[in-house]
């Protein structure tokens, strides 16, 4: 008969992966936002406009995440990611952030904790004003 008290195993969660993760602003904010790394650095102006019409004036408002393409960036790995209220991933799919495959885009998906929300690229939005106006009018109400 074994012991049930004295019988365990260790699991350890891995942390994000920093060289192809990036973070910065406040990781204790509420509202948080995935990019992708390339789309960022190619649509700065696009994100900052963006950023002005979600009222999230400074770092200090929202935890910014880039990652790169091929990488994933499990949502229970983020710090803090039980304050989050809203998070938004432009460009990045469900599965990236290891949640299940049948999350629809631009449709708020609510949790315990938290709203998620994915949402077209920064590239699409820049391409075709419909996804942009489709994002607007899904977390318009959530800000």
């Amino acid at each position: 008969m074994k012991d049930i008290y004295t019988d365990t195993e260790v699991y350890s969660i891995p942390e994000l992966d920093s060289s192809t993760i990036t973070q910065a602003g406040n990781s204790s904010a509420d509202k948080l936002i995935i990019l992708d790394t390339a789309d960022y650095e190619k649509h700065k102006e696009l994100f900052e406009n963006i950023k002005k019409a979600m009222k999230l004036g400074s770092d200090k408002d929202f935890q910014l995440i880039t990652v790169s393409e091929n990488s994933p960036c499990p949502i229970n790995q983020i710090p803090n990611i039980e304050v989050k209220k809203l998070i938004v991933c432009f460009g990045i799919t469900p599965e990236k952030v290891s949640l299940k495959h049948d999350l629809k885009f631009n449709i708020l998906h609510r949790t315990e904790t938290y709203n998620i929300v994915f949402v077209g690229s920064l590239e699409a939005m820049n391409v075709d004003k419909k996804i942009k106006l489709l994002f607007w009018n899904t977390v318009k109400d959530h800000l």
